[in-house]
């Protein structure tokens, strides 16, 4: 091969590994990626986001409810709960994965508290990053709501992509 051939070929080399994107610039785009999908509610979107512990969590929260026996005290009272504020029947939860769970819950807030729903919508659209952190797998974004108050959102990178752990509190409540 000629040597100004591969003097191009190591040129172009150095050139594309010099626009790796940082691990930083990857967690701002995960958290701008996060935040579109719950503003545009975009449900499929975030579950795709959350990590493998929160995506657990959810998983368990639906065994939880399917494990209820018809003698269990709350059986009538969460089954009832959650038809009339889900708008799903037991037979239906049972066919769904912790995906689409995760999903109907999700659908169900804009129903049960509609403007609980909108104003975390109006939060997540006005909601900035202003400072990230890595060390290694794990991630912190500092974000400011529009209510000048501060969050910090944790992220692990699994399979590449960074996914937020999501609190346990949101899970509950439908919120983000």
């Amino acid at each position: 091969m000629d040597v100004s051939v591969r003097l191009c070929l190591l040129l172009v080399l150095l050139l594309i590994g010099g626009c790796a994107r940082s691990e930083e610039d990857q967690l701002r785009d995960a958290a701008e990626r996060y935040r579109e999908a719950f503003a545009d509610r975009d449900f499929a979107a975030v579950w795709n986001l959350l990590d493998r512990g929160s995506r657990q969590t959810f998983l368990e929260q639906r065994r939880s409810f399917m494990n209820l026996k018809k003698t269990d005290a709350l059986y009538d009272t969460v089954w009832t709960l959650i038809r009339d504020q889900y708008g799903l029947e037991r037979e239906q939860v049972e066919q769904m994965d912790a995906r689409d769970w995760f999903i109907a819950v999700y659908e169900g807030g804009d129903r049960v508290r509609p403007e609980l729903r909108e104003a975390q919508i109006a939060e997540a659209r006005g909601t900035s990053v202003k400072e990230i952190t890595v060390e290694g797998n794990q991630g912190e974004t500092r974000v400011r709501l529009p209510s000048s108050k501060e969050r910090v959102d944790f992220w692990t990178k699994e399979a590449g992509a960074w996914k937020v752990t999501a609190s346990f509190g949101s899970l509950t409540q439908g919120g983000s």
